[in-house]
């Protein structure tokens, strides 16, 4: 858990520099471009790790039982959240990496990355997933479930990378059609798939004295 939470925290924070206003101006556009790319390669880790800690999907009707996630049963809208998630970050990686190329050849600010829509409605679709097994799990008492407020988080940010896609759509001169729409969402995107990264980060436990 720690090391999926530390994955998604560092690579929000990456794309949260790529995106922070003025920040490609300052340093340039690939400067940004890498940031975004490397960032996208710490999503996919950190979505890898989830979806191993949801256990095999197995065709029952409720849980998946015998996870190893937070020892607790893992509900099948979870593990079809994480598998959707994953396939999000590496539509990232291949929008990401795209941008880096495309710049690399032709030296514009217009090829300055911003979510793509088949991996904002990756997102989406995961983040919606994710609020149902979070209400199961709130309706079942679950220990160690996920909580309310990293998924709410979450789920606000998939819907500003899902506006930063719309922003971002070329017209036909060539230019986006919301270029502030698009990098603020990115960037107000970024900051809270961060916050929901920290506030799900497991804290140590202290042993009791005895």
């Amino acid at each position: 858990m720690r090391t999926e939470c530390w994955g998604f925290a560092i690579g929000s924070a990456l794309f949260a520099l790529g995106s922070a206003p003025g920040f490609a101006e300052w340093a340039g556009t690939t400067v940004a471009n890498s940031s975004f790319f490397v960032g996208s390669w710490f999503f996919t880790f950190a979505a890898f790790v989830q979806l191993q800690l949801c256990g095999p999907f197995r065709a029952a009707a409720d849980p998946i039982a015998g996870s190893v996630r937070a020892g607790r049963e893992v509900h099948r809208s979870e593990w079809l959240s994480a598998a959707v998630q994953q396939f999000g970050t590496i539509a990232f990686n291949i929008s990401t990496g795209a941008a880096l190329v495309v710049h690399s050849i032709v030296n514009t600010n217009h090829y300055s990355w911003r979510p793509d829509v088949y991996g904002s409605i990756a997102f989406l679709v995961s983040s919606a997933l994710a609020v149902f097994a979070t209400e199961i799990y709130r309706r079942r008492d679950e220990p160690d479930a996920p909580g309310w407020s990293a998924t709410v988080l979450n789920t606000i940010g998939s819907i500003a990378f899902g506006f930063s896609a719309i922003g971002a759509y070329v017209d036909t001169s060539g230019e986006a059609i919301k270029p502030l729409l698009s990098q603020g969402g990115t960037f107000v995107g970024a900051l809270c798939f961060l916050v929901a990264s920290l506030i799900s980060l497991p804290r140590k436990t202290v042993a009791a004295t005895p």
